[in-house]
């Protein structure tokens, strides 16, 4: 095959040779002190992040996303050649106080963005180069896979929308080493994975993995390709370099014992002899390229210029669905540059359908053979939720403000993608509209009650707002935090305009929640979040009215706001009844509100906590649904006035 290449010369390939010699000696070391940790994936991988590293890439601009993340000894031992890592901090490799987790994690300079979980890194890559075309930059972004991870859903995913999308600047390597934790790719699935590349419309090159060469040459041919993404397919040998872990399954998950390392250690001294001999002064030829790489680059996610956003008003006595107000946030602030609204087939239903028209369309249709021209900020993938919110991670990571749109009901597909946003502590803000039995008619498939599973998110903030003031003012006051994901619970059916007798700031949003108060001592607490706030407001009127009864009405905006617990236990007297109404699960108040109340010093709740709302719902019409499940005014007003 390397006859039809124009090669490195041998100098230096022998040089790129000898630092993944070097690489391989850490890794081994890694994995062996660890006694835990992914030799095979790592030694198969490292001469390909060696020729991406060390060749074309630039330090600081392009983009390196290792998908296999399970191979981040050999990442770790390439970023301690270039003065990343002290190799006293290598051999610290999955060690409790150490930076070096078992799986790659950014909180290194020089590693772009964490990855474990398989299947997510391409369409990481694929924010990072929609986000260089938006910016109008030659960032270059490579991604490696493993070959067994190309059977993740969502790869395939990604991979059809980068080349539906003609990302030019993307070049993916898939690192085919034929191994897998129980034994060959094509043992448990279609591995033609050059052919489903190609069918999706990427160029195809085939490389050998341990060939410095050739991969140099292929990835020169993938950046002067500018009408579509690369797919470089090496064939490695898992576990390369030690020759008693070469092609070997066990070694996928395993540490060497004392003397299989002692044998591997010895093989890779023997070779690294072997160079230095037949090549003097290569010690020399490679500190002066290791030091020629040598960046400062920081793992901070880049700040979001502040811009003078639109807040639009409403008038009470209006009705608007709180989907229909995120529309209105997106289209009334289309001219910000960061402002990046995505979704998955649905842009009329989660009303984007203006911001799309005022935005651009980021779309492959669009020529772009004068270079990076395509700077439309609305993306449509499709139906392929986990692309999405996986793309919209690499976006966050360039400095964009994406909003990711899908009915509450997709929210499923992408649990392992918000995990990694939450666990990155990015500015990801995730939209999901049609929430609840408010969706009515399409009934309890689509009646997903998702605020139960994201309250005990981490870093993670939920957000239920109870009309469209409340909504536009939480989108706004949200827009230039740094380091948290949102979650916004958006209704389907129209919501009451009412004024709010408080303003979204800072610190409300950190407790919480805010009191409609009654206006005298409460006699009864109602506990409301989002569509039933409205509902509860027309209570306490009733109940005032016809009953006498004084009712406060507490709206939680934030299901997992961090003082929300301390906050309740102020607004809650120890002696009055609590009701809450959620279109959800109809534990989740009543657990939030149960924990705030229970077990704090000089604080001893007395009076009795129900809970009121949907399991599973039904088809119908959501007013007749509400009443069914007990969470419209007239039950509310029946439960409370109750003997």
């Amino acid at each position: 095959m390397s006859g039809k290449f124009t090669l490195l010369d041998n100098r230096k390939e022998a040089v790129l040779n000898y630092i993944a010699e070097l690489c391989r000696k850490d890794i081994l070391d890694m994995i062996y002190n660890a006694q835990s940790g992914h030799p095979g994936g790592s030694l198969s991988v490292i001469d390909i992040l060696t020729v991406i590293r060390l060749t074309q890439f630039r330090e600081g601009t392009d983009k390196l996303v290792l998908s296999k993340g399970h191979a981040a000894p050999a990442l770790y031992a390439l970023l301690s050649k270039l003065g990343y890592i002290e190799k006293d901090e290598v051999q610290q490799f999955r060690q409790i106080e150490s930076r070096l987790e078992g799986h790659l994690c950014r909180n290194i300079p020089g590693v772009d963005v964490s990855t474990g979980v398989l299947g997510q890194g391409l369409s990481y890559g694929l924010g990072f180069a929609i986000a260089a075309m938006q910016d109008k930059t030659d960032t270059r972004v490579f991604v490696v896979l493993g070959d067994g991870e190309c059977q993740e859903g969502q790869v395939s995913e990604a991979a059809k929308q980068a080349a539906f999308l003609k990302l030019h600047n993307l070049t993916a390597f898939i690192d085919m080493n034929h191994l897998q934790i129980d034994g060959r790719p094509d043992e448990t699935s279609v591995s033609n994975i050059s052919g489903i590349f190609q069918t999706y419309g990427w160029s195809v090159k085939h490389v050998d993995g341990h060939n410095f060469s050739e991969m140099e040459l292929q990835i020169k041919n993938a950046i002067r390709n500018t009408w579509r993404p690369t797919a470089i397919i090496a064939n490695t040998i898992k576990g390369k370099g030690v020759s008693e872990m070469e092609d070997n399954p066990s070694f996928h998950g395993t540490a060497p014992n004392n003397e299989q390392y002692k044998r591997g250690m010895d093989e890779i001294e023997a070779r690294l002899a072997e160079l230095r001999s037949k090549y003097a002064g290569i010690e020399d030829d490679v500190q002066s390229l290791l030091a020629s790489k040598k960046p400062q680059v920081s793992c901070e996610v880049p700040k979001v210029p502040e811009g003078n956003l639109v807040l639009r008003t409403y008038k009470p006595g209006e009705t608007w669905a709180t989907r229909e107000a995120f529309g209105h946030f997106m289209e009334d602030n289309a001219s910000d540059p960061n402002l990046i609204g995505m979704t998955a087939d649905l842009k009329k239903s989660v009303c984007l359908q203006q911001f799309r028209d005022a935005a651009g369309k980021f779309d492959s249709r669009i020529d772009d053979s004068a270079g990076m021209s395509r700077s439309g900020r609305f993306i449509q993938f499709g139906i392929s939720e986990a692309n999405m919110s996986g793309t919209a991670i690499g976006l966050a990571l360039a400095g964009k403000r994406p909003y990711a749109a899908t009915f509450s009901a997709f929210m499923p597909q992408q649990m392992a993608n918000i995990h990694m946003a939450n666990y990155m502590n990015l500015p990801v803000t995730y939209i999901t509209t049609h929430t609840g039995i408010g969706v009515g008619e399409d009934g309890p498939t689509h009646q997903v009650l998702d605020a139960a599973l994201l309250k005990n998110f981490h870093n993670t903030r939920t957000f239920e707002p109870c009309n469209a003031i409340e909504c536009v003012a939480l989108l706004t006051a949200r827009f230039n935090r740094v380091d948290t994901v949102d979650y916004f619970r958006l209704t389907r059916h129209k919501l009451p305009v009412f004024e709010l007798p408080y303003a979204i700031t800072d610190e409300l949003i950190e407790q919480g929640g805010a009191v409609f108060e009654s206006g005298k001592k409460p006699d009864k607490i109602i506990v409301a979040s989002g569509a039933t706030v409205g509902e509860a407001l027309e209570a306490q009127k009733i109940l005032k009215e016809k009953h006498k009864l004084a009712v406060d009405v507490i709206n939680i905006i934030s299901i997992d706001a961090p003082g929300l617990g301390k906050w309740l236990k102020t607004v809650i007297p120890e002696d009055k009844d609590v009701f809450t109404f959620q279109d959800a699960y109809p534990n989740c108040l009543k657990d939030i509100v149960s924990n705030a109340l229970c077990g704090h010093e000089g604080y001893q709740y007395k009076g009795q906590l129900r809970s009121f709302g949907p399991t599973y719902g039904k088809s119908g019409k959501q007013p007749e649904l509400y009443k069914k499940f007990k969470i419209d005014s007239g039950s509310m007003v029946e439960i409370l006035t109750a003997k």
